[in-house]
């Protein structure tokens, strides 16, 4: 859920709603009849990098224990607190009024119909948010996803999608030694010390530990002077 995501959406001039996103009740409409293509670039343009946000109410978020999108449905509404986000880029892939088709590359923790929303303010034209796609998160892309429908087909595939080393890619890799490997599968720590591997990361950072054949041997996490604590062992191939 840390990784960064990269997200297709259409955003719809011309009416704002309670959702914030096209299933909710129209609360007011504007034209946009003078938004041109280089008016929204130039609004783009502001939503890029750290800034705050403030969560929408249809959301999973939880006030006093209820999620705040249960609470949207009864009619409440509560006050939430901004929430720091990182947007890396915005690209603007197509304007065809009223409909506003952009990319996003994100960090986690930014709402597509809060941003919706905002651009339009920025256009001061109401807005809300249309389709939306999420193209990537980290290094799974929507190419390579399987639909829901074929799932059975993967018993039978030569190759049905990615190793356990290749799943977690995202974590930094150490390489053990022949010794190292045979001894994790007895259940025996393996010490990183410095320069017989590649920089390490910090401590508390998670890493994989790969046997010499490059299948996964566990995840682990970073400690002190070159000691990993296990979190996730597993067998040799």
């Amino acid at each position: 859920m840390d990784l960064p995501k990269r997200y297709i959406a259409d955003i719809r001039l011309g009416a704002a709603t309670d959702t914030q996103d096209e299933s909710g009740r129209i609360l007011k409409t504007g034209s946009w009849a003078n938004v041109d293509r280089e008016a929204v670039e130039a609004a783009l343009k502001s939503f890029t990098g750290k800034r705050f946000q403030t969560p929408p109410m249809y959301s999973a978020l939880k006030h006093k224990g209820t999620p705040l999108y249960m609470l949207a449905r009864r009619g409440e509404k509560v006050d939430r607190n901004p929430r720091q986000v990182d947007t890396y880029s915005i690209t603007l892939l197509d304007f065809k009024p009223p409909v506003v088709r952009i990319e996003v590359y994100c960090a986690r923790g930014l709402y597509l119909r809060v941003l919706a929303e905002e651009i339009g303010d920025a256009l001061a034209v109401p807005a809300h948010l249309g389709t939306l796609v999420r193209m990537r998160i980290g290094h799974f892309t929507l190419d390579e996803a399987v639909p829901d429908g074929e799932f059975d087909k993967l018993i039978e595939a030569d190759s049905p999608g990615y190793t356990l080393a290749e799943a977690v890619g995202h974590f930094p890799a150490v390489t053990l030694s022949e010794e190292q490997s045979r001894g994790l599968s007895r259940g025996m720590i393996p010490k990183l010390l410095p320069g017989s591997h590649a920089a390490l990361p910090g401590q508390g950072a998670l890493l994989r530990l790969q046997r010499p054949d490059g299948t996964l041997g566990a995840i682990a996490e970073m400690g002190l002077a070159g000691l990993v604590h296990l979190r996730r062992v597993f067998r040799e191939s």
